[in-house]
């Protein structure tokens, strides 16, 4: 019998439509860690992307620092940050342009921003610095960076934002204006009892929020959602956390 004439066309329709459904399922997105904001809150979609760009870090993070060694002067390091600005900036323009990629959620946005952020400590060192004029300038970025915020209209304001992010938090890192020592009073040592697993889980809690009533106003479901939080790191930490590491050894001893 005669062999069938294999299609291609077909073979490539079909292949496309599954790519399209695999980008509209949050399966193969969460497999890869990359799904984003999605409206089942309990399919922990909206972690996914903070873990992929946390491991992004993690492993391009001592590359990065082996590269800046080799770097002889500031200018070196200004030019360094100017190319990684560059370079993001440049993302995020032609972002849409062929497949649009949400980047806020994308490992490679997050890890140019934080090698950016790491660029700036070296450049903080024998600097003089001034409280006032610090306090100023970090006040003036920061509201800078709020406006900026609130009237952002696509991904290329995101990138603005995220310079003078940069450039306010070079000013924190000098440790002289007044947000770095408010900042550093002890009363803020009582969130360090939120964990990372407990940190995972608000975006779930303020998805539940968000069905409910408190959810019709934005600044009193983010309240409580960090109020149940912070509710459930403090009774694991009170109650359960001697319990489950003393159970864990006894695992790992088996």
């Amino acid at each position: 019998s005669a062999l069938p004439i294999c299609n291609y066309s077909q073979i490539l329709y079909q292949f496309l439509t599954f790519t399209q459904n695999l980008k509209r399922s949050p399966l193969g997105l969460n497999l890869a860690l990359l799904q984003s904001w999605t409206q089942n809150p309990y399919t922990f979609n909206s972690v996914s992307w903070f873990l992929s760009s946390l491991l992004g870090v993690y492993f391009v993070a001592p590359f990065a620092l082996k590269l800046f060694k080799k770097v002889k002067s500031k200018y070196g390091y200004v030019l360094l940050l100017a190319i990684v600005w560059l370079v993001r900036f440049l993302l995020e323009y032609f972002n849409g342009k062929l497949y649009y990629i949400n980047s806020n959620h994308f490992p490679v946005f997050s890890i140019l921003t934080s090698i950016g952020g790491m660029l700036l400590f070296p450049l903080s060192k024998d600097i003089k610095s001034n409280f006032i004029i610090n306090s100023i300038l970090e006040i003036s970025l920061l509201a800078i960076v709020a406006w900026l915020a609130y009237v952002h209209v696509d991904d290329v304001c995101i990138s603005i934002q995220i310079l003078f992010v940069w450039a306010a938090f070079y000013i924190f890192i000098l440790n002289n204006d007044v947000f770095s020592r408010f900042m550093e009073l002890d009363i803020w040592n009582i969130f360090s009892q939120i964990q990372m697993e407990f940190y995972l889980l608000h975006q779930m809690v303020l998805r539940l929020i968000s069905r409910t009533v408190l959810g019709n106003v934005l600044i009193i479901k983010i309240l409580v959602s960090f109020a149940i939080t912070y509710f459930m790191a403090v009774i694991y930490n009170i109650f359960l956390k001697k319990r489950l590491e003393h159970i864990m050894c006894i695992i790992l001893r088996n």
